[in-house]
């Protein structure tokens, strides 16, 4: 049986594992979750794959990139053209007080040359340990100030599951591949633009709007005009927002 491509870069992942080369394995993972469409059973093994890739980390005791330090996760913050180590050393960097290297940190989340959504996962672990500053966030034009020790993390989860639970409603049933491409690009909008999560102006039901019309774009399929009966939305805004898609995503 003819291998798809699918199969093919599950074995080119199984075999840089093989290799012990579990950088590029990752990287090679994370570059499939960013495809606007990824087949569940496809995203599933990738999943399985990433977790073979941690516990390769963790039982390998000559990885170079086991033995977590300051100054090994500083190194790897400042590599802007390789952000995908960015992750790993971001879940070292849980378990290590982050506030040794608070420097560093400033300096990466005003960085434009780092993408948004490692700025997040950065921000993530700030709030993970209550950090207890003000930190300035750059993301495209906006600066965001905030205090990760004060910050409402339930506020920002219960919008992204409001968001979700909305495009289950409307889509899963229907096309659950969709719903799988819709799952996707409200968790990257998400990523995004965290902690600034609600545009202004724009209700949920505008998001989920946008992210539906969205997924049809990337597809190469025109737009269900059947939404407008199923979700209240405003037409306009909607559009506005989906031409920021464009930008974001």
């Amino acid at each position: 049986m003819e291998k798809n491509y699918y199969d093919e870069i599950a074995e080119k992942v199984k075999d840089l594992i093989d290799k012990g080369e579990f950088q590029q394995a990752m990287e090679q993972i994370n570059e499939e979750l960013k495809a606007p469409y990824v087949p569940f059973d496809f995203e599933e093994e990738l999943e399985k794959l990433s977790i073979q890739i941690n516990e390769s980390f963790a039982q390998n005791k000559d990885n170079s990139y086991l033995n977590w330090n300051f100054d090994k996760i500083s190194d790897i913050m400042g590599q802007t053209l390789d952000q995908e180590m960015h992750i790993v050393a971001f879940d070292a960097l849980r378990s290590l007080n982050a506030r040794k290297i608070m420097p560093d940190i400033k300096n990466y989340l005003l960085n434009q040359n780092v993408k948004n959504e490692y700025k997040t996962f950065l921000l993530m672990v700030l709030i993970e340990q209550k950090v207890d500053e003000i930190i300035e966030i750059k993301k495209q034009e906006l600066t965001i100030r905030l205090n990760p020790a004060t910050f409402d993390l339930s506020e920002a989860k219960n919008f992204l599951t409001e968001i979700e639970e909305k495009l289950e409603d409307l889509v899963a049933d229907q096309n659950p591949s969709l719903f799988t491409i819709c799952k996707h690009i409200a968790n990257t909008y998400y990523y995004n633009i965290f902690p600034d999560f609600r545009m202004e102006g724009y209700g949920n039901n505008e998001i989920v709007a946008a992210i539906i019309m969205f997924a049809h774009k990337s597809l190469g399929l025109d737009f269900d005009e059947t939404l407008k009966e199923k979700l209240d939305f405003n037409y306009s805004k909607a559009m506005l927002l989906l031409n920021k898609f464009d930008k974001l995503i």
